[in-house]
């Protein structure tokens, strides 16, 4: 197929679906509107984006010639009605559209509302053509797209590095580790604290191993690196899959977006992932408690973390075993990404 993608600028998630379309054989042009914040954004990935054998990154429309599409994907944003007529223009070039909601369970209600109003604005005037509104931080029971056949969570991966970069590639999917041998390392966290919602989670935990006595009885078993987007001390990469790969569990709380590549990446390593109950839904690989992951109920990260920490070794490996049979069925890049594409409109190997 060829995809055209609509969106405000090259971010994680332009590349997690770019990524994937192109691993599944389809061609994909990207249309960027605000070419300033693009090119400039803290958090942008446009050489990555750029990078990807099969995508083509454009800033004009004017530079994606006369090109038709199979499929218009439309990533959307805040001020996205102010593009409508280049929305219009580009789903006539398509016989389907996609919609990535940025109305999303990350946003109270009401703001999920208005702005699907601007969404449901911009594509009124294709609404025939609307067969899948996607969410990448899945979606409120009832929302203004309730009524689409097809609502869908996008999924997620692990981080662009660990895709784009072949030897972090290789390392992080390696299945070179054993479900049955000990782990140094029982609980850890390596990343920032921000935004507030992650920061919060951490003082609950802290407090905990510090009240508790497990902070100076498990120095040794327990990894924990924190630093804040204001002063970064992340780690190499190389260092990050080493910690996972020592570690029965890993927390994953939500930051900026809900959902997260650790989840993902931790799982790839063997390391038992710790999230919120309400997020598991998102990643679309099937996380259940006590079986491949441990929930956290009632936003109660410092019982999570107890938990964790208490568990047997024979409770552990039977977690791992799971998590050792999810790699194939679920977590192997191409067999991730190829339900990525299917879900938001892109079935692996099709054509025009």
């Amino acid at each position: 197929m060829k995809v055209c993608l609509l969106t405000w600028w090259g971010d994680s998630l332009t590349y997690t679906v770019a990524r994937a379309l192109a691993a599944n054989g389809h061609t994909v042009d990207i249309l960027v509107t605000d070419r300033e914040r693009h090119l400039s954004a803290k958090w942008g990935i446009s050489s990555r984006i750029r990078e990807i054998s099969g995508v083509k990154l454009a800033l004009d429309i004017g530079a994606l010639g006369e090109s038709r599409y199979d499929l218009l994907i439309i990533q959307s944003f805040p001020r996205i009605e102010a593009h409508r007529t280049l929305a219009a223009r580009l789903a006539n070039l398509a016989p389907r559209v996609t919609l990535i909601s940025f109305g999303d369970r990350l946003r109270a209600w009401r703001d999920v509302i208005s702005l699907q109003v601007g969404e449901l604005r911009t594509v009124r005037g294709f609404l025939g053509k609307l067969s899948t509104v996607a969410y990448k931080d899945g979606y409120h029971a009832i929302d203004l797209f309730s009524w689409v056949s097809r609502r869908v969570r996008v999924g997620f991966d692990v981080h662009s590095r660990f895709l784009h970069v072949e030897t972090l590639y290789r390392k992080i999917h390696a299945q070179d580790w054993t479900v049955e041998a000990p782990r140094p390392i029982g609980l850890n966290f390596v990343g920032s604290r921000d935004p507030g919602r992650r920061g919060a989670a951490l003082d609950k935990i802290e407090r905990h191993l510090e009240a508790s006595g497990a902070r100076e009885a498990l120095a040794d078993r327990i990894m924990w690196r924190v630093y804040s987007d204001a002063e970064p001390g992340a780690l190499p990469e190389t260092e990050f899959v080493d910690i996972l790969s020592k570690s029965d569990f890993t927390l994953a709380p939500p930051g900026h977006s809900l959902v997260t590549h650790r989840p993902i990446e931790a799982l790839l390593r063997g390391s038992i992932p710790i999230l919120n109950e309400a997020e598991a839904s998102i990643y679309e690989v099937g996380l259940r408690d006590g079986v491949n992951c441990l929930l956290v109920r009632n936003d109660d990260w410092a019982g999570a973390a107890a938990r964790a920490l208490a568990m047997s070794q024979a409770e552990i490996v039977r977690m791992r075993q799971h998590a050792h049979g999810m790699t194939c069925s679920k977590l192997d890049y191409p067999v991730l990404s190829k339900a990525i594409a299917l879900r938001i409109g892109a079935p692996s190997g099709a054509t025009a």
